[in-house]
C-alpha cells in the first residue's frame, strides 16, 4: 500500500482532510493527529506502540483505532485479527461485530461475515445495516459463482503505481481522468516531513493511442489550463465539449471548538472559447459551501440537469447523490436529493448520468460485493427505481467507482482499487460481447478497433498464399483496401488466443455498379453494412427510377432481405446477424421502374 493520496480517502472519507494544531508526545495523540487527517497508514505505527502499553485504557483505545485503520486502508486480514481480539473482552461494543463482519465481507469470507452480522442484529435489531449487509453476503457469493459475460481489462499503459480514477469520455475521441502521478502540479509534504502525498490533477489521452505499442508518457497530457496546486478530481463535459465541470478542494472554515481547518470539495466551471482556450475556472454553484462538500459532477446530455454527491446536512446518509436543474435563466437551481431509493445510511458517491438517462453511482450500503460497488437505476414517473448491482467482474471485493459508459457500443471505463492492480487505484475498461460490424465503403472494408475495451487484435492475410496485408488504423477505425481478385482472411485473437476468422471477398459490375460479397465467419456472429452505388446508372436512364435491392443467400438458401433495401445515398444494412459456419453471398441488384423520377 503506497502513501499516495488514494481513493480510499477520496471515496470513503470524500477528501475531508483535517488539519489539527498541537504536538503532544503521546503515541495515541500522534496517531490521532494522522487519523484526523485521514493519513491512516501513518497513524498505524503509533497505535501499534500503544497496544503494548501497561495502561489498560490506553491499550484498548489504541487497539480499537488500529482495527479501524486496518479496515479503512484495506488490510482486512489484520483488521479481522484485531477485531477478533477486541471482541474477546467482556464488554462488547456492537459496532465491532459490524466492522468485523465488514472486514470479513471485504475479504470475500461471506459465510463468516454472516455470523458477525447476525450478532450485530441481535444486539441492535433496530439498525437496518446488519440485515442489509447479511443479505448482501448471499448475493455476493451467488454473483461470484455466475459468469456475467463482460470483459474487464486493466489499462496498464495509463495506470501508474499511484492513483488513476474517474475516467470520462470527451467527444468520443479522448478520455480525461484524475491522477496523482508524478508530474502533478505540486506535492504536499506531511507536517513532520514524512511521506509525500501527490496532488491529484486532470489528465487526458486520445482513445486510439491507449493500446498502441508506441504509446509514450508524452501521449498523456496534463490539463494545465485547469490544474492548480490543489486537488482536481472527478470531471464531466457538456455533450458538445464546450463546458467543463470538475471537483476541486478548497480550504474551508476553522472549527472554533476543535481548531480544525476543514478542506471541502466544491464544483468549478470552465468553458472553451473559439480559439480553443479554456476560461479561468470559477465556482459552478451558488450552493458550493465552506462547511460541507459538493463534488463528482455529471451532466445530462441536454445540459439541463447536473448530478453530484454531497455530505450536506439533511441527507439520508453519510454522503448522498443530489441533482440540480438549470431553468431558462441559465443558473443552477437548489440541490434536490435523488431520494431514498438511491441514497442509504452509508456512502453514495460518483454519480454518472448516461446519454440515455440511466443513473450510475457507487455505494457501500446497497447490497454489494464488499466495499464500494457500482449500481444502475432507471427513472420512472419521476422516481429512481430498479436499482441494479452491476455484479462481477465490474464489481469486486474492493472499491469500484467512477464509471463512464458508452451505451451505443456497450462499453466503458471505471476505477477500482481491486487486488492485483498496478497502483493504488487503476482505470479499467469493460465491454459487452457484441458482434463485430464490417462496413464496405467503395473498395475499402472498415471496422472499429475496440482493443482498449475487448483486447481483440486483428491481422489480415490473402487466403491463397497467406501473405499479410496492411491494415491501416486511422482514428480508431481499421481500413483494408480491397482487391477484387483476392479472398481475404481477417484473423482475430483475444489475449493472444484464437478468437474468430472471417473470410471476405468483393466484386463489382462495371456497368451497373452492382456488388457481390462472399462472406463467412468461423465462430462469432458479425454484422454488415455499406454502400451500393446507384448514381452512375440512374443518370443515364431518362424518366425511369433506378434503385438497388439486396439479396442474401446463406448456404444456398435465399434469406429474407426486407430490411436490406438500399436508401437514396446507397447505404444498406443487413437486418440480422451473420451466423458462424454459414456461407453468405450478398448481392445488390439494380431495379428499374417506369415511374417518373421526381425532380
Amino acid at each position: 500500500m503506497t502513501k499516495s493520496f488514494t481513493i480510499k480517502t477520496l471515496a470513503i472519507i470524500i477528501l475531508i482532510l483535517m488539519s489539527k494544531i498541537g504536538f503532544s508526545q503521546k503515541n495515541c495523540e500522534k496517531g490521532d493527529k494522522y487519523f484526523n487527517q485521514n493519513l491512516f497508514e501513518d497513524a498505524i505505527k503509533y497505535y501499534q506502540l500503544d497496544i503494548k502499553s501497561k495502561n489498560r485504557k490506553a491499550s484498548e483505545r489504541a487497539m480499537q483505532k488500529l482495527a479501524d485503520c486496518y479496515r479503512i486502508t484495506g488490510e482486512f486480514e489484520k483488521a479481522e485479527e484485531t477485531y477478533k481480539k477486541i471482541l474477546k473482552r467482556k464488554k462488547k461494543d456492537p459496532v465491532n461485530y459490524l466492522n468485523y463482519g465488514l472486514s470479513l465481507k471485504s475479504s470475500a469470507k461471506y459465510a463468516e461475515a454472516i455470523l458477525q452480522f447476525q450478532e450485530y442484529i441481535t444486539l441492535k435489531p433496530e439498525d437496518p445495516m446488519g440485515k442489509i449487509f447479511m443479505r448482501s453476503c448471499d448475493s455476493a457469493q451467488k454473483w461470484l459463482d455466475e459468469t456475467i459475460g463482460k470483459e474487464v481489462k486493466n489499462l496498464e499503459k495509463i495506470n501508474t503505481e499511484l492513483s488513476e480514477f474517474s475516467p470520462v469520455f470527451y467527444l468520443g475521441e479522448r478520455v480525461y481522468f484524475s491522477s496523482s502521478r508524478l508530474g502533478s502540479k505540486r506535492a504536499l509534504i506531511s507536517f513532520d516531513g514524512g511521506g509525500e502525498i501527490h496532488r491529484t490533477d486532470l489528465y487526458t489521452i486520445n482513445l486510439d493511442v491507449i493500446e498502441n505499442k508506441e504509446t509514450l508518457k508524452t501521449d498523456i497530457a496534463n490539463f494545465k489550463e485547469i490544474n492548480t496546486p490543489l486537488h482536481e478530481g472527478s470531471a464531466c463535459f457538456s455533450s458538445d465539449g464546450k463546458e467543463l465541470y470538475f471537483t476541486k478542494t478548497i480550504k474551508g472554515k476553522r472549527d472554533k471548538k476543535t481548531n480544525n481547518i476543514l478542506n471541502t470539495l466544491q464544483v468549478f466551471y470552465s468553458h472553451i472559447d473559439s480559439t480553443g482556450k479554456w476560461s479561468v475556472p470559477k465556482s459552478a454553484f451558488f450552493f458550493n459551501s465552506m462547511d460541507y462538500s459538493i463534488g463528482q459532477p455529471s451532466l445530462s446530455k441536454d445540459g439541463n440537469t447536473i448530478f453530484f454527491m454531497s455530505d450536506k446536512p439533511g441527507g439520508f446518509g453519510k454522503t448522498d447523490i443530489y441533482y440540480s436543474i438549470k431553468p431558462t435563466n441559465g443558473k443552477w437551481g437548489n440541490p434536490i436529493n435523488a431520494g431514498k431509493e438511491i441514497n442509504t445510511f452509508g456512502h453514495e458517491l460518483f454519480p454518472y448520468i448516461s446519454e440515455t438517462g440511466e443513473l450510475y453511482f457507487s455505494s457501500n450500503s446497497h447490497p454489494g460485493m464488499g466495499q464500494l460497488d457500482v449500481f444502475k437505476a432507471t427513472l420512472e414517473n419521476g422516481k429512481w427505481v430498479n436499482i441494479q448491482n452491476l455484479k462481477p467482474p465490474i464489481n469486486s471485493i474492493g472499491n469500484d467507482f467512477g464509471i463512464a459508459y458508452d451505451g451505443k457500443n456497450q462499453r466503458g471505463f471505471f476505477s477500482s482499487d481491486r487486488f492485483n492492480g498496478k497502483g493504488a487505484e487503476d482505470i479499467y475498461s469493460f465491454s459487452e460481447e457484441i458482434p463485430l460490424n464490417l462496413t464496405l465503403k467503395n473498395d475499402t472494408l472498415q471496422f472499429k478497433d475496440a482493443s482498449v475495451f475487448d483486447d481483440i487484435k486483428y491481422k489480415v492475410t490473402i487466403e491463397m498464399n497467406e501473405s499479410e496485408m496492411d491494415l491501416v488504423l486511422n482514428k480508431g477505425v481499421y481500413n483494408l483496401k480491397l482487391n477484387k481478385t483476392f479472398q481475404y482472411k481477417i484473423i482475430a485473437k483475444k489475449n493472444g488466443l484464437p478468437y474468430n476468422t472471417i473470410k471476405f471477398s468483393y466484386a463489382t459490375d462495371s456497368i451497373s455498379n452492382d456488388i457481390e460479397i462472399k462472406l463467412n465467419t468461423s465462430s462469432k456472429t458479425i454484422s454488415l453494412d455499406g454502400y451500393a452505388p446507384v448514381n452512375s446508372l440512374s443518370n443515364s436512364i431518362e424518366k425511369k427510377t433506378v434503385t438497388k435491392e439486396i439479396s442474401i443467400i446463406a448456404d444456398d438458401h435465399i434469406e429474407t432481405a426486407q430490411k436490406c433495401d438500399v436508401n437514396q445515398s446507397g447505404y444498406f444494412k443487413i437486418g440480422y446477424e451473420i451466423l458462424p459456419e454459414k456461407q453468405y453471398i450478398i448481392r445488390s441488384n439494380t431495379v428499374i421502374t417506369d415511374q417518373v423520377r421526381a425532380n
